[in-house]
């Protein structure tokens, strides 16, 4: 009977609210960068922050909100980024995606060699990683081309610069063949080595398994053009316009690089343009 009587002042353990699982997490997170993608910067880091509330261990929108600050350009802003990807990386410390935008936020603010030892590290974890590789080879091009059009002693360091930019630049073109900025790179730092057999091997390749890249067709072009091989090269000007998207098409056409009814256009003459519609 005793213990009859203490049975209603006896407290039963309350069963925790169940937490969401991060499939769950990331299809809520997905559908949200969807709802504010038209938003001014500002009012999707609002967005993001409130999400984050709910979800504190959430490393993709911590990330997300450090290159939002990133986009906003100014001194401030890059102080928030950095707290914000250092939370993504103290929550995820092995991935690579949140190490890759702390080295972006570290060459923004023009630490460069932080920035390359950022990505060097990358590589060490993640030997293929075609983003890492791609940064240092593309800092090394725009270092070559510096070098080599300075005066000063700085010149003696292009050909060490240019090698450099071949080797990160290849790695990255080996290590995902789609990318096609580490493609447009490293074709354009063969031409600038004056090394065009080697682009239109490059290009090759690549238009062999994707006939339809502009890119590899545009430095292909680039490279019979300063052979000399100026039909070759209108032929790949013309390939490469008429596959290319109609905004990237109209943005190159008014550079001029391509010029409708160039003087003189012909197999033996330079080509300023294509002779023909795509």
């Amino acid at each position: 009977q005793f213990a009859i009587c203490l049975l209603p002042f006896v407290t039963c353990p309350v069963p925790a609210a169940e937490l969401p699982s991060p499939l769950h997490v990331a299809s809520l997170y997905s559908a949200n960068l969807v709802d504010i993608s038209d938003l001014p910067v500002s009012d999707q880091i609002d967005a993001l922050r409130r999400f984050v509330r709910k979800h504190k261990k959430h490393a993709p929108v911590c990330d997300r909100i450090a290159r939002l600050f990133m986009s906003m350009d100014t001194p401030r802003h890059r102080q928030r980024a950095k707290y914000w990807v250092k939370r993504a990386v103290r929550l995820d410390p092995e991935n690579p995606v949140y190490q890759i935008t702390a080295g972006d936020l570290l060459w923004e603010q023009g630490f460069w060699h932080n920035a390359e030892a950022q990505y060097r590290e990358v590589l060490e974890q993640h030997p293929e990683h075609a983003e890492a590789a791609y940064r240092i080879g593309y800092r090394s091009l725009r270092q070559f081309l510096q070098s080599r059009d300075s005066r000063g002693p700085a010149r003696t360091f292009a050909g060490a610069e240019s090698r450099r930019a071949v080797d990160f630049l290849r790695k990255a073109v080996a290590a995902d063949p789609t990318m096609g900025d580490a493609l447009l790179q490293l074709g354009l730092t063969y031409i600038e080595m004056d090394l065009y057999d080697k682009v239109l091997s490059l290009t090759r390749r690549f238009t062999k398994e994707d006939d339809a890249n502009a890119d590899a067709l545009l430095l292909a072009g680039l490279a019979y053009q300063a052979k000399g091989e100026y039909k070759e090269a209108c032929s790949r000007y013309n390939r490469a316009l008429a596959v290319m998207p109609e905004d990237e098409r109209v943005a190159l056409e008014s550079t001029l690089l391509i010029a409708d009814d160039p003087p003189n256009a012909s197999a033996s003459g330079p080509v300023h343009g294509h002779t023909t519609s795509p």
